[in-house]
């Protein structure tokens, strides 16, 4: 990531100054001014407070006409663009503590690319410092809970763990649906940011005596894997596995276009029974009646679902993986 500061070359400070004005910012940031402002490029180390060494790029540069006609409130003096890049948390911060200083110092503005626009004078770019540095915070805790959790899982049975994510479902309301672009059937409980999200190319679908199949195609590309092979090695070989196919393809999307419809006419389902197939799949039960039984098969596409803040995977020669 960068932070990016617009000035006025004429203003150029040294950097000393910068450093006096970072030391009026929370922070605690104590930067190497061993360096000229106007020659100096590349690794700038600091020190944020009393934790561990840091640092951040340096590069300045001449502000391109281009570049100034991107940004409402440019001055028309301003004709240069410091850059300062980070590599991690503690290099992040130190970045946006240093971007602020030297706007302030120079009277120039940070870009907020979030936002696409310019922070510019000593009280909003203090304020956008402030709640920069929190959602930072905020951003980095949940990164360690993630990683503690992922920690967690690497000494658990990650199958038993599945399983218990898997009854996390039970009576839930969830929404299925078909996304034609993707070519994925698709389970989300509806709660924003879905707590569940299970998708997957290859499954299979029953309601009463209709019978839907959509991992046809999957199926073949899994014997070809199974085989070593990607293709078949002789031309009329490879002409009817083309064939072949363009075939399942082409009956596997007229099988999800009619589920498609079925799905149309329901708004919601009840998970009434889960459960998974070793590492060939998972098992859904869907009401209320009559219902609707979907299997999704790892195959070789694979099976991709999201709960509870993680990433859980399902391959048929890959396993079981969470990351």
């Amino acid at each position: 990531m960068s932070c990016q500061i617009l000035f006025a070359r004429t203003h150029l400070p040294s950097a000393e100054a910068w450093q006096a004005m970072a030391a009026s910012l929370p922070g605690d940031l104590q930067m190497d001014t061993d360096m000229d402002t106007a020659s100096f490029e590349g690794w700038l180390p600091c020190r944020l407070g009393q934790g561990a060494e840091t640092g951040f790029e340096y590069w300045l540069d001449a502000l391109s006409l281009e570049e100034g006609s991107d940004w409402q409130g440019i001055q028309p003096e301003w004709d240069a663009c410091l850059a300062l890049e980070n590599t991690d948390w503690d290099s992040h911060r130190a970045a946006l503590i240093a971007a602020v200083a030297w706007a302030m110092v120079v009277h120039g503005g940070v870009v907020d690319e979030d936002r696409n626009t310019l922070i510019c004078g000593e009280t909003k770019l203090r304020a956008w410092l402030s709640t920069q540095l929190a959602g930072l915070d905020a951003m980095q805790a949940q990164e360690q809970q993630h990683e503690a959790r992922l920690a967690h899982l690497g000494l658990q049975d990650l199958p038993a763990e599945l399983d218990t994510a898997l009854a996390s479902l039970l009576g839930q309301r969830v929404l299925l649906r078909y996304q034609p672009m993707m070519g994925f059937l698709e389970l989300v409980h509806p709660q924003q940011p879905p707590q569940w999200h299970l998708f997957a190319r290859a499954w299979q679908a029953e309601n009463g005596e209709l019978k839907f199949d959509g991992s046809r195609d999957a199926r073949l590309q899994q014997q070809q894997l199974q085989n070593g092979l990607q293709a078949p090695d002789s031309e009329q070989g490879f002409e009817h596995w083309q064939r072949a196919r363009a075939q399942a393809e082409a009956a596997d999307q007229q099988d999800s276009e009619r589920l498609a419809a079925l799905l149309a006419t329901h708004e919601h389902w009840v998970v009434e029974q889960v459960h998974r197939n070793g590492w060939e799949g998972l098992h859904f039960v869907l009401g209320p009646a009559p219902v609707l039984h979907v299997h999704w098969f790892s195959l070789a596409a694979g099976i991709s679902f999201r709960h509870n803040g993680l990433r859980w995977s399902m391959n048929a020669f890959q396993k079981l993986a969470v990351s």
